[in-house]
């Protein structure tokens, strides 16, 4: 977990599991709801340099987030249909053509 600081006495808490980065605020001095306080501080420059820096990274090695994935996979679905729209109207129009 990673913390950026949001303001005076807030601060960003950035944890990765699974692949996906969960956000939520606390408050200074506050612990996680495990007890754990954070063991990395980072000022709000620092931290949005470092993950562009990882998001860069991962681009860049072909990993993606889970709505990179929706999406690819949303685009990929509505190809196969204008596809299929394609060949049942060809098929339609010459059956009514009775080509």
């Amino acid at each position: 977990m990673w913390v950026r600081e949001r303001g005076v006495g807030e601060s960003l808490n950035y944890s990765i599991g699974d692949g996906i980065i969960t956000v939520t605020a606390i408050k200074e001095g506050e612990c996680f709801d495990n007890g754990i306080k954070p063991f990395l501080k980072l000022p709000a420059i620092f931290a949005e340099s470092l993950f562009k820096s990882i998001s860069d990274y991962n681009s860049r090695n072909g990993i993606k987030t889970p709505d990179e994935n929706l999406l690819q996979g949303k685009l990929l679905a509505t190809e196969e249909h204008l596809k299929d729209m394609r060949e049942f109207s060809k098929k339609l129009l010459d059956a009514s053509l009775k080509i």
